[in-house]
C-alpha cells in the first residue's frame, strides 16, 4: 500500500528508506581529502511540479582504490517512483586510496 508524498520531510524519508544512499548535513571542509567540486552541499530537499528532486550521498564502501563520496540527486514523483540520474564524485580521502574493502 502507497500514500502520496506531500512533504519535503515525508520525501526525505521514503527515498532514505527505498535506496542505498544516505543523507549529510553540517559538512565542513577537511583540508586532508582531496574536493572534486567547488561547492558541498548538505542533503536538501527541493519541491517540484512533479515530486521532489533530493540531494543524498553515497560512499564507495568496497573494492580496492580510492574510496570517494559522491553526490546523487535523486528524483521522486508524487507516485513514489524513484530515479536517479545524476551522480556525481564529491570528494575522498587519500588515506583510503590503497585501500581494499571486501
Amino acid at each position: 500500500m502507497f500514500a502520496p508524498i506531500e512533504s519535503p520531510q515525508e520525501a526525505l524519508s521514503y527515498v532514505l528508506m527505498a535506496t542505498p544512499f544516505s543523507a549529510h548535513t553540517g559538512q565542513k571542509i577537511n583540508p586532508a581529502y582531496r574536493y572534486y567540486t567547488d561547492v558541498i552541499e548538505d542533503t536538501h530537499v527541493v519541491a517540484t511540479k512533479d515530486g521532489f528532486e533530493i540531494l543524498l550521498y553515497t560512499y564507495r564502501n568496497f573494492g580496492c582504490g580510492s574510496h570517494p563520496t559522491s553526490t546523487i540527486r535523486v528524483t521522486l514523483r508524487l507516485n513514489g517512483m524513484i530515479s536517479y540520474p545524476s551522480q556525481r564524485i564529491a570528494y575522498a580521502n587519500p588515506a583510503e586510496d590503497n585501500l581494499c574493502v571486501d
